[in-house]
């Protein structure tokens, strides 16, 4: 009895609140992501420059945005969101863990800059 209970409360539908917040939030993270993606395929040279200054070689460039733009395909597809949603999460932390140690990991968050704080 209690394992039914149990198996019931954790596959109850969301709330209308909790899916509409997650589908806006997809819904500005999918664009920029692609956007990202597709600049490391273009290679303008803010994208160039970022690459190098965190200390990759310019030969993974277009490599990562194939890379992302496959994530991000497989996240806006639902059959196959988890996955995307899995894949992404180890993208972006590679890319903070890459960040990291150059400090841009800290000096590149848009609230920072914003409100003048600088973390050191």
């Amino acid at each position: 009895m209690q394992a039914t209970t149990q198996a019931a409360a954790a596959t109850a539908p969301a709330s209308s609140g909790v899916l509409w917040a997650g589908r806006a939030a997809s819904a500005l993270a999918t664009p920029f992501l692609a956007l990202d993606g597709a600049a490391k395929l273009v290679r303008p040279a803010a994208v160039f420059e970022g690459t190098l200054e965190v200390g990759y070689p310019e030969s993974v460039i277009v490599p990562l945005g194939l890379v992302l733009l496959a994530c991000v395909a497989l996240y806006a597809i639902p059959q196959t969101a988890v996955l995307g949603a899995i894949l992404l999460t180890g993208y972006l932390g590679g890319a903070i863990a890459s960040a990291a140690p150059s400090g841009q990991a800290a000096e590149s968050r848009p609230a920072h800059r914003m409100n003048g704080v600088q973390a050191n």
